[in-house]
């Protein structure tokens, strides 16, 4: 059972788990006005003012949420692919954030600590800033939308964190922000994550395959993970040089 620290909005867990190409497709239909009265973001804040704050900010921003219900529009009603509503932007945020708290739990100190000597709180508010703000480009145009969600993003970040942030960290966060948007780019097959593991025994591929795999798969990363494991003794790399799970 996840704990507190790292568990999704519950709301979340249902819309990850359920259909959501008809609810965006509706979406899609509805005037400016009707469709920005029905967002919300809803994340488990814990004790991080911050990303409160940061998170109230958004839920009252028509312009965020109009660039959220234009970038749907082009998606699904003009380019008929996935999801691109606010319903996207709050399974990415809440997932974000539950990834970077579970690395936290487990010893693993975000960027924004190591780099900066700034707080793990900070480090959930650029990673929230970063989802809500990643796929903005697409209001514009789906070529390139990474670039167009740059120049969209960086005036709003500094304006949802006005008063949170004084400079030099305001653009430490903002910098860091816009690095997440364009880091989110997957050129051709490549994919964003690879874990690589080293073995030196072939029966290890069994964890991999079984263990490794039933986590992952329904987890929604799929599309973002590639798993490599590589046999580190002489005799077994000739029969299994190298393994590539597949998900």
């Amino acid at each position: 059972m996840p704990d507190d620290q790292t568990q999704l909005d519950p709301e979340v867990r249902e819309l990850i788990a359920a259909p959501v190409s008809q609810e965006a497709a509706r979406e899609a239909r509805l005037t400016p006005a009707e469709a920005v009265r029905q967002m919300r973001i809803r994340v488990p804040e814990r004790a991080n003012r911050k990303l409160r704050t940061v998170i109230e900010r958004a839920n009252r921003d028509d312009q965020l949420k109009g660039w959220w219900h234009v970038a749907n529009v082009n998606a699904v009603a003009r380019m008929e692919i996935n999801d691109h509503s606010w319903v996207h932007i709050q399974i990415v945020t809440n997932i974000a954030l539950k990834l970077l708290r579970q690395l936290t739990k487990h010893g693993i100190e975000p960027a924004m600590v190591t780099d900066y000597g700034m707080t793990r709180d900070d480090a959930e508010v650029v990673v929230a800033l970063t989802a809500l703000t990643h796929c903005i480009g697409m209001s514009v145009h789906r070529k390139g939308h990474e670039d167009f969600s740059l120049f969209l993003a960086e005036p709003k970040v500094r304006e949802l964190v006005e008063g949170i942030y004084r400079d030099p960290e305001l653009t430490v966060v903002t910098s860091e922000v816009l690095q997440g948007i364009i880091s989110h780019r997957s050129d051709g097959d490549e994919k964003p994550i690879r874990i690589s593991i080293t073995m030196n025994n072939s029966s290890g591929i069994y964890q991999v395959d079984g263990l490794l795999k039933a986590k992952l798969v329904g987890s929604g990363l799929e599309p973002y993970v590639e798993v490599i494991a590589h046999i580190d003794t002489e005799d077994e790399k000739r029969l299994v040089p190298l393994y590539r799970l597949e998900l």
